[in-house]
């Protein structure tokens, strides 16, 4: 989502410029947001305009991220662009465009010292980094993620920041550490009830069997999934990400 998905989250925490150009955040917004109901009415806009393509919402959330750091409104400023982070990465699958807004996010809550969000977003910041190929970064990242959510006795928080933990390992090819982790992450969600995590959790222990050579094992995960998408709502970012780890099965019989 990260692990986290792009409902109103994005649409809320817990949640570039023109299309086609490289984004700057030094770039200045297109026009000026000169009063409260312009930018009510900006933010409604970009939402419009997300739920139509999340490519279009891009501009309108850059612009309202903007306006709120000028106004000194900055967890609302961070909230706008880690909303722009996560269309970057999992709808346009741009991962380093990604990273530049997470981490304006993650600029924006380290100067609040707001703990719970500076965790988020280090958690975020460490899986992105892991899927450009920054390790060491990554790991520095989720390490600090998991040393604030201890801090402020966040479990959930523990949890998923292991699974990114285990997808930086994955990428490495540190299967046994990938293993361990994500073990402890699925075990969590499994006591929790929280099918979906299990989901999302089961599509990196899809790879992790099949990269043991334990087929068998990898379908028992696969059927699980389709069980648990009978039962519960999944987001279409990880639909996506199961159907295609599905197909590479079914290439491989």
């Amino acid at each position: 989502m990260p692990t986290w998905t792009i409902t109103h989250y994005i649409l809320s925490v817990l949640s570039i410029i023109m299309l086609g150009c490289r984004p700057s955040p030094n770039n200045a917004p297109s026009a000026t947001v000169d009063s409260e109901a312009t930018l009510k009415a900006l933010e409604e806009k970009g939402f419009e305009l997300y739920q139509r393509n999340p490519r279009e919402a891009i501009e309108a959330f850059k612009q309202v991220a903007t306006a709120y750091a000028m106004r000194s409104n900055f967890p609302k400023a961070a909230i706008f662009y880690l909303n722009i982070a996560s269309i970057y990465d999992e709808h346009l699958l741009e991962t380093d465009s990604a990273l530049i807004y997470a981490d304006l996010s993650l600029k924006h809550w380290i100067e609040l010292q707001d703990t719970m969000q500076m965790a988020n977003l280090f958690k975020y910041t460490g899986l992105l980094k892991g899927k450009t190929g920054q390790f060491r970064a990554a790991e520095q990242d989720i390490h600090q993620a998991l040393q604030l959510y201890r801090e402020v006795e966040f479990p959930q928080g523990l949890a998923v920041s292991r699974y990114n933990l285990a997808d930086v390992y994955f990428r490495q090819e540190r299967f046994t550490e990938s293993d361990s982790l994500l073990e402890l992450s699925t075990s969590f969600w499994r006591d929790a009830g929280d099918m979906q995590r299990v989901f999302t959790n089961n599509l990196l222990g899809i790879q992790l069997f099949r990269k043991h050579g334990y087929q068998n094992e990898a379908v028992k995960l696969i059927m699980e999934n389709v069980f648990i998408l009978e039962q519960a709502e999944i987001d279409s970012f990880n639909i996506r990400r199961f159907n295609e780890l599905s197909g590479e099965g079914n290439k491989a019989k």
